[in-house]
C-alpha cells in the first residue's frame, strides 16, 4: 500500500508541470509527511480545462453511511479497481492526478521497521494515479476525498515492499483525466509499475514515522545503525 508522501513542490512548478491555467486563482498544500486524513492537492478536468482541487486523503463514497469508511480506502488495487462497488464508479466517471515528489515504504526487520523513501533522478514532481468521489453529510457537509491506485512494485520497490502506487507518465495525464474515454482497457493499459531506470530509493531517518513530524529531513538519506550501533546508543541515552 501507500500510506505516506511527501508534496514539497510550488504552485508555479506544478502549475508548469501540469499545465495549470489561471494558477492565481489556486492555493496548494505542502507537506514532507503527507498521512491519510490530510488535506492534499489534486489535479481533475472536469470540462477538459486542468484545475488544481483540494481533497482529502481516503475515499468516502457518496453512498456511504458514515465517513469512516475512509479509513480504510486510503488505496484500490489496480487488479480490482474495475469490480470493487467502492472504486468501480469513481474510476469510470472521476479520474484524478496527485501530485508528488516522493512516497515512503517501510522494510521488515523482525519486529523492527525502517522507512525508505522512493522518488524519480531528477526529483521532479510526478503524478500518483487517482479516482474520487463526493460525499455530504448533515454534521460534516460536503467532502471530497481520494484513493491511490497501487500497483505490483518495479524492481526498486520490491526489495521493500510488495505494493507500490500507479504513477502516470506526462504523456498520459491527458487520456487519465478524459473523463469521456469509455474504453477501459486503455484506462486499465495506464495502470503499470513505473520504469526501474527512472526511480531511486533510499533509508530515511525514523522520524518520517510520526505523521506529526514535517521536515525536510523526512527525505534525507540516513544511514541505518547497524545493530551493534543501535545497543550502544540505547545504552549511552540511557545513561
Amino acid at each position: 500500500m501507500c500510506g505516506r508522501f511527501c508534496q514539497k513542490a510550488s504552485l508555479e512548478t506544478l502549475a508548469q508541470h501540469f499545465n495549470i491555467k489561471n494558477k492565481n486563482f489556486y492555493s496548494i498544500t505542502t507537506s514532507y509527511n503527507i498521512a491519510p486524513s490530510h488535506m492534499v492537492t489534486t489535479i481533475i478536468s472536469e470540462t477538459n480545462v486542468r484545475e488544481i482541487k483540494p481533497m482529502r486523503w481516503g475515499l468516502i463514497p457518496s453512498w456511504a453511511k458514515t465517513m469512516s469508511v475512509g479509513s480504510k480506502c486510503i488505496n484500490a488495487r489496480c487488479e480490482t479497481i474495475t469490480e470493487k462497488p467502492t472504486f468501480k464508479q469513481a474510476f469510470k466517471k472521476r479520474r484524478c492526478l496527485i501530485p508528488a515528489n516522493g512516497f515512503y515504504e517501510w522494510k521488515k526487520n523482525g519486529k523492527n521497521k525502517s522507512p525508505y523513501y522512493f522518488t524519480s533522478f531528477d526529483e521532479q514532481p510526478f503524478a500518483f494515479a487517482g479516482i474520487w468521489d463526493v460525499y455530504t453529510s448533515k454534521r460534516h457537509g460536503i467532502i471530497t476525498s481520494f484513493a491511490i491506485i497501487t500497483t505490483q512494485p518495479n524492481k526498486i520497490v520490491e526489495p521493500i515492499h510488495k505494493r507500490m502506487p500507479v504513477i502516470i507518465m506526462p504523456d498520459d495525464y491527458e487520456s487519465w483525466l478524459n473523463i469521456s474515454l469509455k474504453n477501459l482497457d486503455e484506462i486499465t493499459s495506464l495502470l503499470v509499475p513505473y520504469p526501474d531506470d527512472l526511480m531511486m530509493g533510499y533509508p530515511v531517518h525514523p522520524c518520517v514515522n510520526n505523521p506529526d513530524y514535517n521536515d525536510p529531513r523526512c527525505i534525507q538519506k540516513y544511514d541505518v545503525p547497524t545493530l551493534k550501533q543501535a545497543s550502544l546508543n540505547m545504552k549511552w541515552n540511557n545513561k
